[in-house]
């Protein structure tokens, strides 16, 4: 497995760990928080917009859940991608904290 598809299987678990939890309103919203740090790295790594959307499909349903997931790839799809490590982490980590999450 290489890197790429590590972080598709990762960000899987994430997603479907997002569905399972509790159903409280904030929980959810933390989770998509997380999501979007996720979604981001992916992004740095150079996982394809297509293959986060797919996982985006593959794993909700529920219509406002698959368009706020949707929305968050999208949003990070229209920010750099950066080379050092430590940038990208930069960029999940400013990811995370300004998702807009009024959907969730």
């Amino acid at each position: 497995m290489n890197l790429k598809q590590g972080f598709v299987v990762t960000l899987g678990l994430l997603m479907a760990t997002s569905v399972t939890a509790t159903p409280e309103r904030d929980d959810m919203c933390s989770q998509f928080a997380r999501l979007a740090s996720a979604i981001m790295s992916a992004r740095q790594v150079g996982i394809p917009l297509r293959d986060l959307f797919d996982t985006c499909v593959e794993h909700w349903e529920e219509p406002h859940l698959l368009k706020l997931c949707q929305s968050i790839v999208l949003e990070a799809y229209k920010r750099p991608r950066f080379i050092t490590d430590r940038m990208q982490q930069k960029e999940a980590d400013s990811h995370y904290e300004s998702t807009d999450l009024s959907l969730c």
